[in-house]
Parts: C-alpha cells; structure tokens; sequence
C-alpha cells in the first residue's frame, strides 16, 4: 500500500507543477491527463500482477488511493469539455453557462446523497460491498459498468467515489470563474472584519500544516482551495504560495518558525492559566 501512497503522492507534486496561477487550462488539463494516465496504468498493471495482502489494503486503494488518481482525469477531461464549449460572448451568457453546469455537478451529487454522505462522513459499514472487486453484481446501476468491464481494478463504487471527488473541485473551479467575472460576490460573501497581520509566510505555513493534517474535506481539498478560501475571507493576495512553501522548505533550522511559535504561546497560555 504504501508503493500507491508514494505514486498518489509523487503524481500530485508533478500536477502542482503545472497547475500554476499564470498557465492556461488549454495546456493543463491535457499534461493532467496524460500524467494521470500513466499513473493509472502503472497502479492497474501492479494490481492485477500483485493483488493485495488482505482485504482491508484493498479497500483503502479502491476507496482512498485510485479515486483520487481517476478524480483528477475526470476533472481533466470535464474541464477541457466546460472550456472548449464555454461562451465567447459578453459575461452575462457566461454567467449563465457556469451556473448551469454548476447546478448540472450538484444535481449528480444530489442524485447519489446518500453514497455521497457515506463517504465524505467515513463511513465503513458497506466497505466490504462498495470496494472489494467482483461485488458488481450487487448493484447493477450505471457505476457499476466500470467494475464489469474491468472487474481486476475496478469496484463498485470506485469510480463514482471518484466522480464526487472530481465534481466538487469542477464545482470549486466554477464558483471561482463566476466570482472572477462578478468581481467582489465572493469576496462580499466570506470577507471578514478580521485582518491578517502577521507574514504572507506565516499563512503559508498555516495553509501547508492544515492541508497536511487533511482537516478538509476529509483530505481531498487541495492547497489552491483552501488558499483561496484564505484569500477571499482576509481580503489578501497569496500569489505565489508554491513559491513561498519551497521557500519555508529551503530556511535553515526551524523551518515551521509560525507554527511552532504558535506552539510555545498556546502551551505558556494554558501553564499561566494553570497557575491562576
């Protein structure tokens, strides 16, 4: 399990790589693709040579490690399809357009709530249905074609696993456009009276150490969304963050200098407290 763990993670620096502020989706949704691609391959071609040593690392594959590797494909691919198909007309056409797809992704997701809460709960009740193979046949729905046709690396709910993943960052990536061309919606809606006075570095550090901690979206959220959630709501510019954390990486010494600043505070507030 940890070989998938090492090519998830290895495959997600190389998409932060391209997955910059300033590169055009035209040009990355088909390097995403093409890169997920040959992870994918590699993955299919080791579980079908190698299966797994118990059922329990098979169902964190097929429910943690591959819906994360095939979300971003469909992501990929719906993306070029949204792009390739989106108004060249005034905003208002575009507006209509982002919206319509944005209630399209949420109707799919309403459509499947209660898969969609089993999973983003943790759940594990059903693991041993929706995520060990040549269990197809208990659902003969739509999702469960994949595990038909492929029965050696695909479950039942896999890929639908993955369609959730991918939908809620199309959903994201849309949100995000409609914001960019009605400047200030979201800006007004999650803008708080608060401000951020310590470094842009120190936020850095704080958006690394949570995307870490996976507090997220149990883990899925990545570092653009949860930076820009960070942006709108102190109203500041983290532009360069992939920058700033290679940064923080290269510092000699204590490299998390802000967290773990925060760390002795937190730990003499709580000895003073004791002491009263």
């Amino acid at each position: 399990m940890n070989t998938y763990k090492r090519m998830l993670r290895a495959l997600e620096e190389q998409l932060k790589d391209i997955e910059t502020p300033k590169t055009e989706i035209a040009l990355v949704a088909p390097q995403g693709i093409r890169l997920v691609r040959e992870v994918l391959h590699k993955m299919r071609e080791r579980v079908c040579h190698e299966g797994f040593t118990s059922e329990d690392s098979e169902k964190q594959f097929f429910k943690h490690i591959k819906p994360q590797v095939t979300s971003r494909l469909i992501y990929y691919v719906r993306l070029m399809d949204l792009e390739n198909r989106r108004p060249v007309s005034h905003d208002k056409a575009q507006r209509k357009y982002l919206a319509g797809h944005i209630e399209v992704l949420q109707r799919y997701l309403n459509a499947h709530s209660d898969f969609y809460r089993y999973y983003r709960q943790g759940s594990t009740a059903l693991d041993h249905v929706y995520f060990l193979r040549d269990r197809a046949d208990v659902f003969l729905s739509t999702e469960a074609i994949y595990a038909l046709e492929d029965s050696q690396f695909s479950t039942s709910h896999d890929h639908m696993a993955a369609t959730i993943l991918a939908y809620e960052k199309l959903i994201v990536y849309l949100v995000h456009e409609l914001d960019r061309l009605s400047p200030g919606a979201g800006v007004r809606q999650l803008k708080s009276k608060l401000s951020w006075t310590a470094s842009k570095a120190s936020l850095t550090e704080l958006i690394y150490a949570l995307h870490s901690g996976e507090v997220f979206n149990h883990g899925q959220a990545d570092i653009r969304e949860i930076t820009s959630i960070f942006e709108k709501f102190f109203d500041i510019r983290l532009p360069h963050v992939y920058r700033a954390y290679a940064a923080i990486k290269s510092r000699k010494g204590q490299r998390a200098r802000f967290l773990e600043e925060l760390i002795f505070r937190f730990s003499q507030k709580m000895d003073q407290d004791d002491s009263m």
